[in-house]
């Protein structure tokens, strides 16, 4: 079992009335479920590297069966919108391999943008609405703002 804590700070104004309405609507303008997979997936890739690769800056790994071999950007498109992800890469000592395994642990595809929640909620729409309300949605979910997760 892996128990991840993600401290969450919000600053925000609410411009005019302070009304219960205004509030909500502030609060789903912050995007705070991108955020928390954004910080959760930040530090489970600094968890399993660590776990894989030792603490960072330790030079001293006699016994080291892999080693950090930099990072990437990683576009993925959910339910929540647009995200890019900074993900670590691994190199295997002994094959000289390089994998990312936060990728295989979340179950993302290589060259595969938009993840299985949101092609399932797709084939829904598509099932219940009419192909020109269908394309609508598609349109305005997809024109929502990238937010970037990198240290």
């Amino acid at each position: 079992m892996l128990e991840i804590s993600i401290p969450i700070h919000i600053n925000f104004t609410v411009d005019g009335e302070f009304t219960i309405v205004n509030l909500v609507e502030k609060i789903r303008d912050l995007e705070l479920e991108k955020e928390v997979l954004g910080q959760f997936v930040m530090k489970l890739n600094e968890v399993v590297t660590t776990e894989l690769c030792g603490e960072k800056y330790v030079h001293d790994k006699k016994e080291a069966s892999y080693e950090r071999a930099g990072n990437y950007y990683r576009k993925i498109i959910t339910l929540l919108g647009e995200s890019e992800l900074k993900i670590d890469k691994i190199r295997d000592l002994s094959s000289k391999k390089i994998f990312k395994p936060l990728l295989e642990i979340l179950g993302i595809e290589p060259y595969k943008n938009c993840q299985d929640d949101i092609v399932f909620a797709g084939i829904d729409i598509a099932t219940k609405s009419s192909y020109r309300d269908t394309v609508l949605y598609n349109e305005k979910f997809l024109k929502k703002t990238v937010i970037t997760f990198y240290h």
